[in-house]
């Protein structure tokens, strides 16, 4: 385990050559086996003499005084010879922190050991040493330039004299007296105060912040239980309920399909229209003037019979304005120009249907709210983090991870926080009662004028209008599959005889009956007969956004280690 010094004890010629022998093939061993790895420690040994550089004397000296100062303040300390021929200072600093690392050297969680390591020459005279506190031996007793300063003042002239017992003992005693027990009561709070910080604070912050989240769901942002039942109809939307404020209210929060379902009401009125503009990837659009576009007269004397409601009137007000700024129309690019009539049609529709009492307070305000808190405790991870990684603190790294999580879990909470009242649920149960009514309907029909024929929902009586709410309702899909079908029939003139099979004519630009097979207009096909209203929907949504274009255990250490570099030392 231990190795000492070999002793020429004997005169004779030819014993003093196989002592010599002997020797090398020690030496020889000795490099072979030289750290890292190490050999696994020995409780209660701290000296291990390798190298067979140290007196007897010497190493129960150095024991003794280790041995005081772990009594004294609980700091480990380790010395360790070997011989490692042609090591330089860069490599015995590597094999030292190797050393503290593996044995873990200092209580764990204070990382307040010591390496004194010699990595010596085959002669036993020269090589390298090198001083490697721990990370908290480091901040509380011994800093880098203190440990360089013990080597080059303390230990190396005796180093240069050839007495290394003598610079192991002045450097052990050097590091006595540098190592204060009032200086422990430091490194011991901060060390707790880490660790308080990362296995109390964090975990309470985590669990705390994300609680209160909980909670404040399940008191004010939980919706209230209404039971939904399949066999449940509404005879008609109720009073001051349009299609876009429908898709608010199903949705619980605003999305671009409200606006969509808004300007695909106002063109079925006949007030606007659109024109595809096919492009080699996309389909973009432009609204233009609905004044003489195709529709159905129909609906339309029906549709203005009922006045639009302010939010809808207001953004019609907008548009208009628009188109008449550009020439009669608001072309695909112009589209980002509708920003700031999109923003305040939002928030009249919110303000519309919370006047109504079908959500306790605008759904945006609820979502901007708990984002803030999200983004918030986002900043407050960040802080905790860069102080951290500053001082370094461990347990504000921790905090840190904490307060990131639940600020995550904040903005996906946020989405859910909008809540309906029970008005607002039982008018949610009756929409998704219609929806699913409307979307079996639309499975089984070959046009929008089956769908009315039905009379499967008796309030939609025209195509028009089942075309809105099914839009409302983000049933779109199922929408363009039915006009997809239409179309089919169409052009392979399997359409019955009379007035032809209903598609929306303000979409195209051409007026119903036209050059379009089957009396359909024209203008409303893209490449195929099938129409590109799945374009159209992904042109409108982009709409005042942007241009419509888109789709240690038993070492005998405390199994600390923390050795990172930052010590003293150097060849001699």
């Amino acid at each position: 385990m231990i190795r000492r010094r070999p002793q020429n004890s004997s005169p004779r010629r030819w014993l003093a050559v196989l002592a010599v022998v002997g020797c090398s093939f020690a030496t020889t061993g000795a490099v072979l086996a030289a750290g890292p790895p190490f050999p696994q420690p020995v409780a209660g040994v701290v000296v291990y003499d390798e190298a067979g550089i140290f007196s007897e004397a010497t190493e129960a000296e150095a024991t003794r005084i280790i041995e005081a100062i772990e009594a004294r303040t609980g700091a480990e300390l380790v010395v360790y010879a070997q011989v490692k021929p042609g090591a330089s200072d860069d490599e015995a600093s590597s094999d030292a922190q190797a050393l503290g690392t593996a044995w873990g050297v200092g209580r764990a969680g204070f990382d307040d050991g010591l390496v004194i390591l010699f990595d010596m020459e085959a002669d036993g005279q020269h090589g390298a040493v090198r001083l490697e506190p721990g990370s908290g031996f480091k901040a509380a007793y011994l800093t880098a330039d203190e440990s360089q300063a013990i080597f080059d003042d303390v230990m190396l002239p005796a180093l240069r004299e050839g007495n290394l017992d003598r610079a192991l003992l002045a450097a052990l005693a050097e590091v006595d007296g540098q190592v204060a027990s009032d200086e422990t009561w430091k490194l011991e709070a901060a060390r707790i105060g880490s660790a308080v910080l990362g296995l109390i604070v964090a975990p309470l912050a985590l669990v705390g912040l994300v609680g209160f989240l909980v909670w404040r769901w399940y008191r004010y942002g939980r919706d209230p239980v209404y039971t939904d039942d399949p066999s449940v109809l509404m005879p008609a939307p109720p009073p001051g309920l349009s299609p876009a404020g429908a898709t608010l209210l199903m949705a619980g929060r605003s999305t671009a399909r409200q606006l969509t379902s808004a300007m695909v009401d106002l063109a079925a009125r006949g007030e606007i229209a659109f024109r595809p503009e096919p492009g080699l990837m996309t389909t973009k659009v432009a609204i233009i003037d609905g004044e003489g576009e195709a529709t159905s007269d129909a609906f339309v004397a029906l549709a203005r019979g009922k006045a639009l409601e302010p939010p809808e009137a207001d953004l019609l007000v907008a548009i208009q304005q628009q188109i008449s700024e550009g020439d009669g129309a608001i072309e695909p690019d112009g589209m980002v120009a509708l920003h700031g009539p999109k923003t305040r049609f939002d928030s009249a529709l919110e303000r519309q249907v919370t006047g109504r009492g079908w959500f306790r307070e605008p759904p945006s305000r609820a979502l901007g709210r708990w984002r803030a808190a999200g983004i918030v405790e986002l900043l407050a991870a960040v802080a905790a983090f860069w102080i951290g990684m500053a001082v370094p603190l461990a347990g504000a790294t921790l905090v840190a991870l904490a307060l990131g999580a639940a600020g995550i879990v904040t903005l996906v909470v946020a989405g859910a926080m909008p809540a309906r009242t029970m008005a607002g649920a039982r008018l949610y149960a009756w929409l998704s009662a219609y929806r699913r009514t409307l979307q079996k309907t639309l499975a089984m029909a070959r046009s929008l004028d089956d769908v009315v024929a039905s009379r499967a929902v008796p309030w939609l009586e025209t195509p028009d209008r089942a075309l809105v709410w099914g839009v409302a309702l983000g049933l779109h899909e199922e929408i363009e599959q039915v006009l997809a079908r239409t179309a089919t029939a169409a052009a392979s003139a399997q359409a019955v005889s009379g007035p032809g099979l209903w598609m929306p004519g303000w979409y195209g630009g051409q007026a119903a009956g036209g050059d379009g097979a089957g009396g359909l207009a024209s203008g409303l096909f893209s490449t195929s007969a099938v129409p590109d209203f799945d374009g159209m929907f992904s042109a409108l949504s982009s709409v005042g956004t942007a241009a419509s274009t888109s789709r240690s255990s038993g070492s005998g250490f405390g199994g600390g280690g923390g050795f990172s570099g930052g010590g003293g030392g150097g060849r001699f």
